[in-house]
């Protein structure tokens, strides 16, 4: 007979008995494929790993250089505005969510969660947010549950990276190409002609180093880009003033 079937099972959530919170955290926190960050409900960094610096600010990034600064002098302005409405969310709702955003030029994973730190979690407001960030070209509906219990949300504000360098259609393209798409049926898509989707396609390939229609779907892949992203707030995550974005020109 299984024994296992004889043990209690535990429900989505549920923490096991005599299992150490901190040999959690410490595993969590030092897996080299998770971005881990912890903030206060001021948006200041009270943690973060070297992978979640690697994601959010370039591989020469430690964390000893974000440790103890707040967001605002971080990252430029509106996309902290968007973070922080989606940290109050959370904390006001009490309850997770998964936001997907592009930054330095590839696709994230976000699952952002209220943390209760009293031992009585219904006595008040969560006091932290725990951020846990994975890299991935994935489909991000496929890490939401079939039960529910977390929201999918989208970013606005992004930051494309070297594809900041097209266009808005030449991203559009770019994006149903990446999809398998001929050019024929990508000019269907949006209404052009055959021929102005394969000069869009060659400016494409030249402005990105591009040798075959294989290495451009691989690209898509990696960044996870779609035809939306086109129309979302490009930025340059070095420039803290929102006066200064990068904008596209179709």
């Amino acid at each position: 007979m299984n024994d296992c079937a004889n043990k209690a099972v535990l429900n989505p959530g549920q923490m096991p008995e005599g299992l150490p919170i901190e040999a959690l955290w410490a595993t969590l926190s030092q897996d080299p494929t998770t971005g881990v960050a912890l903030l206060d409900l001021d948006a200041c960094v009270m943690f973060v790993n070297e992978r979640a610096c690697a994601i959010y600010f370039g591989p020469d990034t430690h964390p000893e250089a974000i440790v103890g600064k707040r967001f605002d002098e971080l990252y430029p302005e509106s996309f902290v505005k968007e973070r922080k409405a989606v940290f109050e969310k959370v904390v006001r709702e009490d309850r997770p969510v998964l936001l997907r955003t592009v930054w330095r030029g590839r696709q994230h994973l976000a699952w952002i969660y209220p943390v209760h730190t009293g031992d009585d979690e219904e006595a008040g407001v969560a006091e932290r947010i725990l951020i846990i960030t994975r890299r991935t070209g994935d489909d991000p509906h496929d890490y939401i549950p079939d039960e529910g219990g977390i929201e999918l949300m989208e970013a606005n504000v992004i930051d494309l990276g070297e594809l900041g360098t097209l266009s808005t259609r030449e991203l559009v393209v770019l994006a149903l190409l990446g999809q398998g798409l001929s050019l024929k049926e990508v000019a269907t898509r949006v209404h052009r002609s055959e021929k102005t989707i394969q000069t869009q396609r060659d400016s494409i390939s030249r402005k990105l180093h591009l040798r075959n229609r294989g290495e451009l779907i691989k690209l898509v892949q990696q960044v996870g880009l779609t035809v939306t992203d086109a129309d979302r707030l490009n930025i340059n995550p070095d420039i803290r003033e929102d006066s200064d974005p990068i904008r596209r020109h179709a």
